[in-house]
């Protein structure tokens, strides 16, 4: 069986047995100390060596208060179906303690990247159109009831045409009643307690932060180079 991919990435064939075997090999490499070239909370990335257009997301189940890789590739394929730039999800693979998402890797950088490494905006970066386009995004996402809940300067990525693409889902939720839309219950790691969570404004109130740390953060360089 073979997978084609959608049009951002260039339509190539690639076989799912290929994927697998890489995979295994993969988690066979981090028993032996393997090289990561990302990572976020909860999980490792890894481009593939085969095609450069892929990565996949690495999970140890530890993690028990995040979604199952499968729950989260179900939401990439949500987004994707109501317009939302996510990456392309290919497929979810589980074995032993590990759990891995195979999906597009996008060309871009995240706002982090931009913030603490210092990496350059594109050429003619309007902050005021990405920030629009990222608020109809998680409207978007709203309206249909997913509420990403981690939305942090690291999860939104700035790609090359100077568009937004959100990733990591794996903190979202769905909302099943109006109620729920509202408020759900979330275990906190750093607390150890479950605790409540105002869905939508937190995702709102994350996208305004973001915007404003960006916002701070040309201004700070624009006066630096005025400076020099």
């Amino acid at each position: 069986m073979s997978i084609e991919f959608a049009d951002r990435l260039n339509n190539v064939n690639f076989e799912t047995e290929e994927i697998e075997l890489e995979i295994i090999n993969l988690l066979e490499s981090l028993r032996n100390g393997g090289e990561r070239i990302g990572r976020g909370r909860t999980a490792d990335i890894y481009i593939s060596e085969k095609n450069p257009q892929i990565c996949y997301k690495i999970i140890e189940r530890r993690h028990v208060f995040y979604n199952f890789v499968e729950i989260e590739k179900k939401f990439l394929e949500k987004a994707r179906e109501i317009d939302v730039r996510v990456p392309v999800p290919i497929f979810s693979y589980r074995k032993g303690e590990y759990e891995v998402l195979a999906m597009e890797r996008i060309g871009g950088f995240s706002v982090e990247d931009v913030l603490f490494n210092e990496i350059e905006l594109p050429e003619n970066f309007n902050i005021e159109f990405f920030f629009r386009e990222l608020q109809k995004m998680t409207d978007t996402l709203h309206r249909n009831r997913i509420y990403h809940r981690d939305l942090h300067e690291g999860n939104v990525i700035i790609e090359k045409n100077g568009y937004p693409c959100v990733i990591d889902f794996g903190s979202a939720k769905n909302a099943f009643s109006e109620e729920d839309s509202k408020r759900s219950e979330f275990y906190n790691p750093e607390t150890k307690k479950r605790e409540e969570v105002v869905f939508a404004t937190t995702d709102e109130s994350n996208v305004l932060e973001i915007k404003l740390s960006l916002k701070k953060y040309i201004k700070k360089q624009s006066l630096t180079k005025k400076n020099k």
